[in-house]
């Protein structure tokens, strides 16, 4: 036995199907075992929201069948394969390393710190090589910063430094990728060392402050009567030259090294 369904317009009172009885419609009333249950105009006015198998094809023909779909989407990535494939991509949060050059066309805005490695640098292509930021900038710097002077070695058993002046000292400037290395001060003699007409080694400059090439040099000694010629080598070795300077009346005792400047390369 099966529970009748309540229609439109039906008797209040539940019905019961029997099998083997049956369903008729007669005129324009549906029966159920001589009982009416609905009339058309009842069955039209309740069916009149749905639609026929022709409107349901017409508005279902732009959908995809299930094996449309999977060959439509059959070259989408997982997201496995997404991750892999954006995974040299920048990222919002994260350190981004760039191993190729990248091009910006429009204005680039850093909100936060810049960091340019010692071999980096920003530049402007142009000629004689372009202009280089951070070197240029370190250049400037270096005009502006008060230079280290540095004590120079001397052998004792040979000089003293000097009585009225400073002690002989040398430092550097730099000048773009050339670095200029200047001296100064006053050296004094022991034991007539000067006086001898061989040359006489008067110290050594360290590595980075000795110059490409020999120089000579003119410089003032003893009491101002004196043109001493000293020779700054490549090696570092600064020579007083005794058959080349100028002694007058007076021996050499003293010797200024102010004079004394030149480029590294």
């Amino acid at each position: 036995m099966f529970k009748s369904k309540k229609l439109n317009g039906s008797s209040s009172g539940a019905q019961t199907l029997t099998a083997g009885e049956g369903i008729s419609i007669r005129a324009n009333e549906i029966h159920i075992d001589d009982t009416v249950v609905a009339t058309d105009t009842q069955l039209t006015s309740t069916t009149s929201g749905l639609i026929n198998q022709s409107q349901l094809a017409s508005a279902t023909s732009s959908l995809v069948t299930q094996e449309t779909l999977t060959t439509a989407t059959s070259v989408l990535a997982t997201t496995t394969q997404l991750n892999t494939a954006t995974a040299a991509l920048a990222s919002l949060a994260g350190t981004n390393t760039f191993l190729g050059q990248c091009l910006f066309e429009l204005m680039a805005v850093f909100k936060s710190l810049l960091i340019v490695y010692p071999e980096a640098d920003v530049t402007q292509p142009g000629d004689g090589g372009g202009i280089y930021l951070f070197r240029e900038m370190k250049s400037l710097r270096s005009f502006y910063t008060t230079p280290t002077w540095v004590n120079v070695e001397l052998v004792h058993a040979h000089f003293t430094a000097g009585t009225y002046y400073a002690t002989p000292q040398y430092t550097k400037f730099q000048y773009g990728d050339a670095s200029m290395v200047k001296l100064r001060g006053e050296m004094q003699e022991r034991d007539d060392y000067l006086n001898s007409s061989e040359t006489r080694r008067l110290f050594t400059l360290p590595l980075g402050y000795r110059p490409a090439n020999r120089h000579l040099f003119v410089c003032a000694g003893g009491n101002g009567r004196i043109a001493a010629t000293v020779l700054v080598n490549h090696n570092g070795d600064v020579l007083y030259l005794a058959q080349s300077s100028v002694v007058e009346h007076d021996s050499v005792n003293t010797l200024w090294l102010d004079s004394i400047s030149f480029f590294t390369n």
